[in-house]
């Protein structure tokens, strides 16, 4: 749909939780004329086509995730550097030492994983379960490292502007972007199943 057809509407929603930089928004049709050329047909033919669109878009949901994930491990790490409890970092106690390295691990797992399936999506392959299990388990990964990084800042983290509180604004559009999750675990469950959906 060409943005300037006549019925359409779109209103930018400007006062959102997070990802400001984001243009989100909703479109009203009203008595829209699309033009037959324009119009997408699903069918089996082009469901490929369908699904290498939201394979790529679970991509980059997921690069986004390992981005967030890993800007809150960085600031999180820093700050458990330089604070000092008892005449000790923070960092040299076991419980935040063992958040940092689980933090770690993760976000190199799923950061793996996402060059793994970027460069399967290359090839031209059909990648839909690859591509929602890389989607489920980023955004789940990315939420749980910025619970962590708030965990390990404390009352600093929860600090309105700071870094750790906007990552984790941030990180919540990925729980319900591309796809909600819950259609991810149906896709790879299909796939697993070999059902044609």
């Amino acid at each position: 749909i060409e943005k300037d057809t006549p019925g359409l509407t779109v209103n930018n929603l400007n006062d959102t939780l997070g990802t400001f930089s984001a243009s989100i928004g909703k479109l009203y049709f009203d008595h829209c004329r699309i033009p037959k050329e324009n119009l997408l047909n699903y069918s089996k033919k082009r469901r490929p086509c369908f699904h290498n669109i939201i394979d790529e878009g679970r991509i980059l949901l997921s690069a986004m995730a390992v981005g967030l994930a890993q800007g809150a491990l960085d600031r999180a790490f820093a700050y458990a550097k330089k604070r000092v409890q008892f005449d000790r970092q923070i960092i040299q106690f076991q419980a935040i030492s063992s958040y940092i390295a689980d933090m770690a691990t993760q976000i190199e797992v799923t950061r793996t994983m996402l060059y793994n399936v970027a460069a399967q999506r290359n090839t031209g392959n059909s990648l839909c379960k690859e591509a929602a299990m890389l989607e489920l388990f980023s955004s789940e990964m990315c939420s749980k490292i910025c619970d962590k990084a708030l965990q390990i800042q404390g009352g600093q983290g929860y600090t309105k502007g700071s870094d750790i509180e906007r990552y984790i604004r941030d990180s919540r559009i990925l729980l319900f972007g591309e796809s909600v999750l819950d259609n991810c675990k149906k896709v790879i469950t299909d796939c697993l199943l070999e059902v044609d959906f």
